[in-house]
């Protein structure tokens, strides 16, 4: 196992990066402007992402031929920053499959990603997703693909992982919205011939699966560190019965246990980033602790949020009542977390596993060498 552990501290690029993009947030994402967007559902904040497009956000992240890019780590820090601005763009599902492209030695594809005229949406949940291939048509019905609306291009995942990229305009493709609020989900059908579509080499379900949930635990993260410090703001200055909100010790209890989660998620998003990254074996049980922790102390974390601002937070014109409906909507895509927890005990079963087959092939050396 590589014992890679994640860096706190950001190279110089990377706070770069940050710093562009944060700028970028801060100007396109200001409450009245996200009000605007919340008031015609499935939109889109184009401006926004064609900024963040020309800034050179999704080449920085993803790379090229000649020089690679900032990956997994970089990525989550961009997502972190657009997480704060609740930026409604498809900049977390386009820049993985950016990812993926390259992985799977899609150049051409990855230069459309990068300059814009390409953004992709991922149909990959197990659950309510059965897609074959079957006499040369990839046929079958996915239940959800996260900000699926508007895309140009979907990668599917067959059930046996293999995944596609195909144009979501394809005349046997046919999908109908979920109701989500925020992240403009949608289900589809598929009935379309395999050569309309480009078969991802190299890379499988898995591959695309893990950078996504952690990309997205990025998102969430984002999320919960803002609705955070709105309300360290607001309970410092809201006064009740002549005495602040934040002076009730009830209160500093309730934000404490907030702030520790909030840098819980941190954690172990960064942990995942930095281990996809190194290609460490100990990746798959590190996303999957991530996407706990970002879907269970995410709920915690924007309960607590819109409940310190009393009946003012349940108001849907109220800012903070976004951050919870968002990351409410993110934790259903992230997975329920008893089917999370499993993923991690078997994936820590698996290791321990592993480990005592490579223990026991050791010792067996040991006594034939001894034997000799």
């Amino acid at each position: 196992m590589n014992l890679n552990a994640p860096t706190f501290k950001l190279s110089e690029l990377q706070e770069d990066l940050r710093g562009l993009v944060k700028e970028i947030i801060e100007k396109y994402c200001q409450d009245d402007r996200i009000a605007v967007l919340d008031a015609e559902p499935g939109s889109w904040d184009t401006e926004l992402y064609d900024a963040l497009v020309e800034a050179g956000v999704l080449a920085a992240v993803i790379g090229d031929e000649d020089e690679p890019g900032m990956g997994n780590v970089g990525l989550l820090h961009t997502l972190v920053e657009a997480g704060r601005g609740l930026a409604r763009t498809p900049l977390v599902p386009t820049a993985v499959a950016g990812l993926a492209l390259a992985a799977a030695g899609r150049q051409a594809e990855v230069d459309a990603v990068t300059e814009g005229d390409m953004t992709v949406a991922l149909a990959l949940p197990e659950r309510l997703h059965s897609v074959k291939l079957t006499n040369g048509q990839i046929q079958g019905s996915v239940g959800l693909i996260h900000s699926g609306k508007q895309v140009s291009h979907f990668i599917v995942a067959a059930d046996n992982g293999t995944l596609y990229l195909m144009p979501s305009t394809l005349d046997g493709i046919r999908t109908v919205d979920t109701g989500f609020s925020y992240v403009d989900n949608v289900a589809a059908t598929i009935d379309v011939p395999v050569d309309q579509t480009i078969e991802l080499q190299y890379i499988h379900r898995d591959f695309i699966e893990q950078r996504w949930q952690t990309a997205l635990s990025g998102f969430v993260l984002g999320a919960c560190q803002e609705a955070v410090d709105r309300t360290a703001t607001y309970t410092s200055e809201r006064k009740q019965f002549g005495a602040t909100l934040s002076a009730k010790q009830a209160v500093l209890l309730q934000a404490a246990d907030a702030y520790i989660d909030t840098d819980c998620v941190f954690l172990t998003a960064l942990d995942a980033a930095s281990r996809l990254d190194s290609e460490d074996s100990a990746a798959e049980t590190a996303v999957a602790v991530a996407a706990w922790w970002a879907n269970d102390a995410g709920f915690r974390i924007v309960h607590t949020t819109q409940h310190l601002h009393g009946g003012m937070g349940a108001d849907r014109d109220n800012h903070i009542h976004r951050f919870f409906v968002f990351v409410r909507e993110a934790s259903l895509v992230l997975g329920a977390s008893d089917d999370l927890l499993n993923r991690i005990g078997a994936s820590i079963a698996n290791q321990s596993q592993n480990m005592t087959v490579s223990v026991q092939q050791n010792n067996s050396m040991s006594e034939t060498v001894g034997a000799l």
